[in-house]
């Protein structure tokens, strides 16, 4: 199985913005054949910090998921209300 951690850091201004079209995404994608989970978190110490947290079945559905259309359309306006490049990192679960 696939862990995905996707960190981003969004100005304050941005963040009502941000989780109306986050909250599409996770929507759409906790549809996908091969999701086991999809969710959105935020930083309790400091709520400019949103990350996707996401359990996929293996690599070729999270490869099928960043070809969706939700992912094509609704991330691009993600990274326009972030602050820099977001912190993306995948995972394999051992054990």
């Amino acid at each position: 199985m696939i862990v995905v951690y996707a960190k981003s850091i969004v100005p304050e201004k941005n963040i009502d913005k941000y989780l109306e079209i986050a909250k599409k995404l996770v929507e759409e994608t906790r549809k996908e054949n091969g999701n086991i989970f999809y969710e959105l978190i935020q930083d309790t110490n400091n709520k400019n910090i949103l990350a996707f947290i996401e359990k996929w079945k293996n690599m070729e559905v999270l490869n099928k998921h960043m070809k969706t259309s939700h992912f094509i359309t609704l991330v691009p306006k993600l990274n326009e209300l972030r602050e820099g490049e977001s912190e993306l990192t995948i995972h394999e679960i051992l054990f």
